[in-house]
């Protein structure tokens, strides 16, 4: 599966930890990154915490998947005032839009699939701004 393949290396470019990339290759597992404030010697210190995604969001990206003929593979949840919010990495059938995807990887955006739990018809599809740290992804807008 090409798309699978596209994945993988765009999970390389992210600088995903390698179990992550590890456990998607062996059985598709997806994780998620989520920002996680701590103090360190009175410094604020942002980083992401990654885990296994929940089974309901798991059941949503899969039929999200199926919808939209697409391969997700890393989640970044984020809490706003709109709700919280799955933004799904993914990689679309339309091989011709490939190579751009990956520009924008590396300008720190990417197109993806916005899933608000809190207010589903909110859920869209958008760019967001993101930053690959310490294994996995922070959203920055």
């Amino acid at each position: 599966m090409e798309e699978k393949k596209e994945a993988l290396k765009r999970m390389k470019q992210l600088s995903l930890m390698g179990n992550i990339i590890e456990q998607f290759k062996e059985n598709n597992s997806i994780f998620c990154s989520e920002r996680a404030s701590l103090i360190i010697n009175g410094t604020k210190v942002i980083n992401p915490i990654i885990y296994n995604i929940e089974k309901k969001i798991l059941e949503d990206v899969r039929k999200f998947e199926k919808e939209h003929n697409v391969v997700v593979y890393h989640i970044v949840k984020s809490e706003t005032e709109y709700g919280t919010l799955y933004d799904y990495l993914f990689v679309s059938n339309n091989q011709d839009e490939w190579e751009y995807d990956r520009e924008d990887i590396a300008n720190d955006v990417a197109f993806v699939w916005v899933n608000n739990t809190t207010v589903p018809h909110f859920s869209e599809f958008g760019t967001i701004g993101i930053l690959p740290k310490m294994g996995g992804i922070l959203r920055t807008a």
